[in-house]
């Protein structure tokens, strides 16, 4: 039981294929509870990300104290807001820290998000540990 055990930091990094990121696209990220209530994002938009190229870790912004184990059966959302024409394939990992200093990496690979599908979310139960 993961009782009084709160997410408390959290980070992510991006790592792109073979189709960079515009540096004009924004990246949103949210982590959500099964019941949809968000508790951590990043939003910012970053410059390029090059072929083949690792891009963070960025912090992410905890926004309220939830149980362990609503994050950990919750959902990762990340959209993009491109400018025009903009195809993107990456894996993301996070990387969660909660207060009794246990931490959870969850790997996402594989994504590809462009003008056209420019959203994509994830379980994080279900991504590889």
């Amino acid at each position: 039981m993961t009782d009084n055990v709160t997410l408390a930091a959290g980070a992510v990094s991006f790592i792109t294929a073979n189709e960079n990121r515009d540096w004009d696209t924004g990246i949103n990220l949210s982590l959500a509870t099964p019941d949809a209530v968000e508790v951590a994002s990043l939003s910012v938009p970053f410059g390029e990300f090059k072929d083949g190229m690792t891009s963070g870790p960025y912090p992410l912004a905890v926004l309220t104290g939830i149980d362990k184990s609503d994050v950990e059966n919750g959902t990762a959302t990340v959209t993009i807001h491109p400018n025009g024409d903009d195809t993107w394939r990456f894996d993301m990992r996070l990387r969660l820290r909660f207060s009794d200093d246990t931490h959870i990496s969850v790997s996402i690979t594989n994504v590809e998000l462009s003008d056209d599908r420019n959203s994509s979310q994830f379980a994080l139960g279900s991504a590889t540990r």
